[in-house]
């Protein structure tokens, strides 16, 4: 009768189980830590944009109820403040590491210069492309002078800005999370949206008055 005998595992074979055991278990750690990390950012991000774009409302409505303003605007604070008395909503110390700033800017147009140019080097090539647009004759399109008939008659980016002006705003909000603003714009843990505000009529405010429940401003 043959008798078998069981072998058992060495102390090496069992040392390498416990290393490879341990390495898949620190990988493992390591990917749900961040993971949870990522998590975390991806909510403050939609808290940020959330808290942008009722800021962005806050600007519009104030745009809508003051005018344009003749100077820039800039408001800045925290969101201490938010919340509904009469529905009893407090988000209480959920916003703490929240801050927001807000400016309402004129636009600057630089483009009347490169139009200019670009009128004066293409006059040709759209005179084919529209032939007699330039000329009694027929011949020509845009004459190739165009640009430098437009800077003639004094019509540069200055000018074009300052007819522009008081037609349209630029409104840019920034939410930012931490208590260093400089280090949240270097990590970027920040939210920034902007958009343009068209002013048909071309109203002018005389004076920039203080935003209602804002914490800051230009006067």
């Amino acid at each position: 009768m043959t008798r078998r005998f069981a072998r058992g595992f060495s102390l090496l074979e069992v040392m390498i189980a416990l290393a490879i055991l341990t390495v898949s278990l620190v990988v493992l750690v390591d990917r749900q830590a961040q993971s949870a990390v990522a998590t975390v950012e991806a909510q403050r991000v939609m808290v940020a944009t959330d808290l942008a774009e009722l800021k962005m409302s806050e600007a519009m409505l104030y745009m809508e109820t003051e005018g344009f303003q003749t100077t820039e605007v800039v408001e800045f604070g925290e969101f201490d403040d938010l919340g509904d008395e009469l529905t009893n909503l407090e988000f209480g110390k959920d916003l703490d590491d929240y801050r927001w700033e807000y400016t309402i800017t004129e636009i600057d147009i630089q483009l009347a210069g490169d139009l200019a140019s670009m009128m004066g080097e293409s006059g040709d090539a759209l005179g084919g492309m529209f032939p007699g647009a330039g000329d009694a004759g027929g011949g020509g399109g845009l004459p190739a002078g165009a640009g430098d008939a437009l800077g003639a008659i004094g019509f540069g980016p200055d000018q074009l800005t300052e007819m522009v002006a008081p037609y349209i705003r630029m409104v840019v909000v920034r939410v930012w999370w931490g208590e260093d603003s400089e280090a949240a714009r270097e990590d970027g843990t920040e939210v920034i949206i902007a958009t343009h505000v068209a002013n048909p009529a071309g109203m002018l405010a005389l004076q920039g008055p203080q935003a209602p429940g804002g914490a800051g401003g230009t006067p």
